[in-house]
């Protein structure tokens, strides 16, 4: 998904020791995590100027998350930061026996299948197994369809949600046991 990892931690950790050598503190850390804060802050200046001259998002968006793919690969070939999909997860309105997320609006990669949202499910909610959940998407008419544990949340978007008008996702949860 974002390339070759063992490489990614390798180039990491050099950054990090010359940095130290550079400036003789012992916390590289917390000053990588201060870098990275200013690094958004800027992205997210520059994108309100932008989209005050445009007045679209998408746009915005695209050429943001563009620079920050730039900002973060520092030098690594092919890698890349996946897109993120903004959805709803809630709990089914005939489903009693579990509680409902705090937070049902979600923003993850598009790479998340639903096998990772059950196991995000099953820690969240402390309820095991992770496997007897069972998340659904509604099509028109109030049909849901339950979704395999394989499929991504890119190929739901692409292939069942209707992307184009511009409505968010909405993917209900429930328990079922085998």
């Amino acid at each position: 998904m974002f390339g070759d990892v063992e490489a990614l931690e390798s180039h990491e950790d050099k950054e990090i020791e010359s940095w130290n050598r550079r400036n003789n503190m012992n916390n590289a850390y917390t000053q990588r995590r201060k870098i990275e804060i200013s690094k958004q802050a800027e992205l997210r200046r520059k994108g309100k100027s932008k989209a005050g001259e445009r007045g679209t998002d998408v746009e915005e968006t695209d050429e943001i998350t563009s620079t920050s793919a730039k900002i973060s690969s520092g030098g690594i070939r092919n890698l890349e930061e996946s897109k993120l999909v903004d959805f709803v997860l809630r709990l089914h309105p005939q489903e009693k026996g579990i509680q409902r997320l705090h937070r049902e609006s979600m923003r993850t990669s598009e790479e998340v299948t639903i096998g990772h949202l059950k196991k995000f499910l099953g820690k969240k909610l402390v309820y095991e197994p992770y496997y007897h959940f069972q998340i659904f998407i509604g099509l028109g008419g109030g049909k849901l369809v339950a979704l395999d544990d394989g499929i991504t949340l890119r190929d739901i978007r692409d292939a069942i949600s209707d992307k184009g008008s511009g409505k968010i996702m909405v993917l209900q949860y429930r328990r079922f046991e085998v």
